[in-house]
């Protein structure tokens, strides 16, 4: 009984407690990039957003309408960060990079804020970006769905 008890402990360590996977260099580098981005649309600078984006980029919004490219995320972004009251905050919970290298995605929690009748509004939801390593070895999001 004893050796059942030490055998299911284990299995169960091995499949919860040493699950705690440890988090690559390029998952540093991507998650670090999403906490810049997240910093960048809380600053509302259009022009800092946009740095953010892989120049193919495809911004997936409400009803699957989508916005491609960097100029039109730039009237996109215009129209809501000139909005009064308007902010945006979000933190990536978990990051992972493809075993090639060269894609990764982030995913976690936002939060909108709109003054609708006077009064602040707040929209939760969660986010998927899909990130894509440039040649100078920079992680640019390549598909951005709140």
């Amino acid at each position: 009984m004893k050796a059942l008890l030490s055998l299911l402990l284990l299995i169960i360590f091995a499949q919860y407690g040493g699950a705690q996977t440890i988090e690559t260099a390029a998952e540093r580098t991507v998650r670090a990039a999403d906490k810049a981005w997240a910093e960048a649309a809380a600053s509302k600078d259009v022009d800092r957003m946009l740095s953010f984006y892989d120049k193919d980029v495809t911004f997936i919004g409400g009803a699957g309408a989508l916005t491609t490219g960097k100029e039109e995320l730039r009237k996109l972004w215009n129209r809501f960060f000139t909005r009064p009251g308007y902010e945006l905050t979000w933190r990536a919970a978990k990051v992972e990079v493809s075993a090639g290298g060269d894609l990764a995605y982030s995913f976690g929690s936002w939060e909108e804020t709109v003054v609708r009748d006077g009064q602040p509004r707040k929209t939760k939801g969660t986010y998927l970006a899909v990130w894509k390593k440039q040649a100078d070895g920079s992680w640019k999001v390549l598909i951005d769905k709140p």
